[in-house]
């Protein structure tokens, strides 16, 4: 047994294990700015598969075929196509004991891996020799979904271990035969060839097994003499990711990849006495000349005779520029925060700053490390501190953001300053908040500027109230003279006058009525205006007939200087359908319409069912003090149109615009 070449594999196959753990758990934190990385590491393992020299095979929980990788169609003669859907029963033989299916099933459904051996037979009838490792696959929820069967083809090494069987064998037969025969020299001799035979049969297995550690390792690895730099071995991801073949890397020394060729040199004595295991950061040189950083695992040991050294590289391009990227953010963080002229700061967990920008200063007068392990609470009076703590700590408890939250702060000098707090919460992977980073405003002039202007716009709505209610007041009073002359003349042309004017007062009055109970001063409801109008007439003009009203009205609103002539007009069209279109009947319908399209167009339709109105009326010459007051309203106070329809009653259509940037 040629024990230099087995101490090789051992320590090989332990320094890829520990150098793959270390790089793992090196202190490289992922985040959401590795994605990319990431992406490629999926990609990596995919091909992985794909190219792996073990048959590779995932069934479902009923063990039916979902994926075969490649070197399963290579090694059985099944296409992909022909082995899904199908149970791995179609390689079975009889050679495999029943009992090994019924341990395999038992183990696997229990949840655990199970190892043995098959032999099997592929599709043109040949058999082969496995050695199967089957694991099952679970969901979040611990279930058992899938089964992953990984199979290395040992027909190779059945076949040697039958031979060394039917050699030991016939080896314990000449032995028995011949045992009295044989001398003592000749024993020994016998006993040698046994030892190579076993010999060769365990180095070939570790020679299989080193090359496939090595050749699906992920990371770089190469192997070269610790006295020449001579590259021994290397693996296939270290020729892609410097882009050398192997016949060239074994015509190469480590000096000829190195960027940095005396520091590279002193860490390797270092590595060779034991005292260096990891380098954080390297720059090698590719075939092309680009040089790239790199993070090296290392390990030394002795092969035989020789020192040799082995590395696994990772390139860390990637890596350095998020980290450049960071800093990069970093510095115009710290930047911006310092020119700014709001206050930016950063709390913990416990609401203690540790960060404060140089603004706050100029707004508070406190240097920012006066500031580190206060709490803003620590800044405000008794009051305003149980405030605002009990508002920050809803938010807090909720993990939401500040949202302008306004409050007030004692300055160093013993000034109040009223700051506007915005911030979001810091949370790490866990989703565990571990503080807040925000900016506080300085609105002390603007509040108090606010503050005066509110104070006027208060006294001005008092005003204004006053004026409405005095309005209204003096329309009333109007109204009621009216009616109080109408009583004084018997001349019914007369009484007929002052009805008319009292009702055109009244509907001025329910403008300024609604104006007086609502919240806006701004704008007239009309759709509830053309409501109380339209009854209020009903009531005063047809007490002994039976008028229905339908009224289709949107929500328009007008100013008062559109709301007033408006008002009017529909009081003369609603008083004169009411008045004159039923002279004979007892019963009629009135409609009346308001709507107020996109562009700001009002239209107004009122119509009735009534007699008609004369068709010698003409809206452009009418001698009615009602017709000639709507048209001059609609013309000179509206800048509107009117029309008149007479088909089954009368519909008279009034239109204008009202557009709000306008008013």
């Amino acid at each position: 047994m040629q024990k230099p070449l087995q101490t090789l594999f051992d320590k090989l196959s332990q320094f890829i294990s520990s150098a793959s753990n270390a790089l793992n758990n090196s202190g490289w934190q992922k985040s959401s700015t590795e994605n990319n990385h990431l992406e490629e590491q999926l990609k990596t393992l995919s091909c992985a598969v794909e190219q792996s020299p073990s048959t590779i095979v995932i069934t479902d929980i009923e063990g039916n075929i979902e994926y075969v990788n490649p070197k399963f169609t290579q090694l059985t003669g099944y296409t992909s196509k022909e082995a899904i859907g199908q149970n791995p029963r179609i390689l079975k033989t009889d050679k495999t004991p029943p009992g090994v299916y019924e341990c395999l099933w038992k183990t696997i459904t229990s949840g655990k891996e199970w190892r043995g051996e098959f032999c099997n037979k592929k599709k043109n009838g040949e058999f082969y020799w496995e050695s199967v490792s089957i694991s099952p696959v679970k969901n979040e929820e611990g279930i058992i979904t899938n089964f992953v069967a990984v199979k290395e083809d040992i027909t190779e090494r059945k076949k040697i271990e039958e031979k060394l069987k039917l050699f030991n064998k016939y080896l314990e037969q000449c032995v028995a035969e011949r045992t009295a025969k044989l001398n003592e020299k000749n024993l020994k001799l016998l006993n040698e060839n046994v030892r190579r035979v076993q010999a060769e049969t365990a180095i070939l297995e570790s020679e299989e097994k080193y090359r496939q550690i090595i050749s699906t390792a992920t990371d770089a690895v190469m192997v070269f003499d610790s006295g020449t730099r001579q590259f021994i071995d290397v693996n296939k991801a270290c020729e892609e990711l410097y882009g050398y073949t192997r016949e060239e890397f074994l015509n190469m020394k480590h000096t000829d990849i190195t960027a940095e060729v005396e520091v590279s040199e002193k860490q390797i004595q270092e590595v060779i006495v034991g005292k260096l295991h990891k380098i954080l950061l390297r720059y090698h040189r590719k075939k092309d000349g680009t040089v790239f950083p790199t993070e090296i695992s290392t390990s030394s040991f002795t092969y035989k005779g020789r020192k040799v050294l082995c590395g696994m590289i990772r390139d860390i391009t990637k890596r350095k520029q998020v980290e450049y990227n960071l800093k990069q953010s970093e510095d115009r963080y710290r930047d911006v925060a310092t020119s700014m002229s709001d206050w930016v700061w950063e709390v913990d967990a416990q609401g203690k700053y540790i960060y404060a920008s140089s603004s706050v200063k100029k707004i508070l007068g406190y240097d920012q490390n006066e500031l580190l392990g206060k709490t803003p609470f620590d800044l405000m009076s008794p009051e305003e501190s149980a405030r605002v703590a009990e508002i920050f700590l809803e938010i807090s408890a909720s993990k939401r953001p500040i949202v302008d939250l306004e409050n007030w702060n004692v300055a160093k000098d013993g000034s109040k300053v009223c700051l506007l707090t915005n911030g979001v919460p810091m949370l790490n992977n866990e989703g565990r908040l571990l503080g807040y980073r925000g900016v506080d405003k300085d609105i002390t002039v603007a509040k108090q500027a606010n503050e005066k202007i509110m104070a006027s716009l208060k006294e001005k709505e008092v005003l204004l109230e006053e004026v409405h209610h005095r309005v209204k007041n003096n329309l009333q009073i109007i109204s009621s003279l009216l009616d109080m002359s109408s009583m004084q003349t018997q001349d019914q042309e007369t009484i007929e006058l002052f009805a008319g004017a009292r009702s055109r007062v009244n509907a001025m009055s329910l403008v300024h009525s609604q104006l007086y109970e609502s919240e806006r001063f701004d704008e007239i409801d009309m759709q509830r205006h053309i409501h109380e109008l339209s009854e209020n007439l009903l009531r005063i003009c047809s007490k002994e007939k039976t008028i229905t009203l339908d009224i289709q009205s949107a929500n328009v609103y007008l100013p008062v200087t559109l709301a007033v002539p408006c008002a009017l007009v529909l009081n003369e069209l609603i008083s004169n359908s009411l008045k004159h279109a039923y002279i004979d009947r007892q019963h009629g319908l009135i409609s009346i319409f308001m709507q107020q399209s996109n562009e700001g167009a009002i239209l107004i339709k009122i119509k009735d069912d009534g007699v008609g109105i004369s068709e010698k009326i003409d809206m452009e010459n009418v001698n009615s003090l009602g017709l000639r007051l709507i048209r001059n309203i609609v013309y000179r106070q509206l800048h509107g149109t009117i029309r008149v329809v007479r088909n089954r009653g009368t519909e008279f259509t009034v239109e204008f615009k009202y557009l709000k940037e306008d008013s």
